[in-house]
């Protein structure tokens, strides 16, 4: 059991996750304006389901910061794209609607980014099993990292690239459907 701030997950494998329902499996993935849960804010959501369908997909005015020109470099999202979309507080209730149909959560770097920088927000976030890909892929392929006692984490685009998956990096719908596709072909 991991747990993500109020939240406890029980961490699955990517093929006890494809043994559930798949329009109860939900992936998601948020871009952010930097890596600071506390002092950054989410820009983009998307959380697609197991057929692959979106249940979600926005952009989110920040409320804490006017510029982020490093993660606007990695991300492509700029202040201008964003300044008359609503605060993530303003989706909070329908964003925790959809996390609750859910019977599993996956993503990549789920489990200690995405999910603790949700809730972080105000989204209420189910304590449902959760399949960090990042974490199985790094598990099987990584490198053991001894300072750290864990292995050394390896990019979403490093992953897709070796498992034959193509998609743009670094914006949370296509990020989305590149982890289901990189869960699919670890099962």
């Amino acid at each position: 059991m991991t747990t993500i701030g109020r939240t406890k997950h029980a961490r699955i494998s990517c093929s006890e996750t494809f043994r559930h329902d798949p329009e109860r499996i939900l992936c998601l993935d948020i871009e952010t304006t930097g890596l600071d849960r506390r002092s950054d804010d989410i820009l983009s959501l998307a959380i697609v389901d197991g057929t692959g369908a979106v249940r979600y997909h926005g952009y989110f005015r920040p409320q804490l910061k006017s510029e982020w020109p490093e993660a606007q470099a990695v991300n492509g999202i700029d202040p201008g794209e964003v300044k008359d979309s609503p605060q993530i507080c303003d989706e909070a209730e329908r964003i925790s609607e959809i996390l609750w149909s859910s019977e599993v959560l996956m993503g990549y770097n789920l489990i200690s980014f995405d999910l603790p920088f949700l809730e972080e927000k105000g989204i209420a976030v189910p304590p449902r099993p959760a399949c960090d890909v990042m974490l199985e892929y790094t598990e099987k392929h990584g490198e053991w990292d001894e300072d750290r006692q864990r292995y050394k984490w390896i990019s979403l685009a490093k992953c897709a690239s070796d498992l034959g998956v193509k998609f743009r990096p670094h914006d949370s719908l296509e990020d989305t459907m590149a982890t289901m596709k990189c869960a699919e072909r670890m099962q």
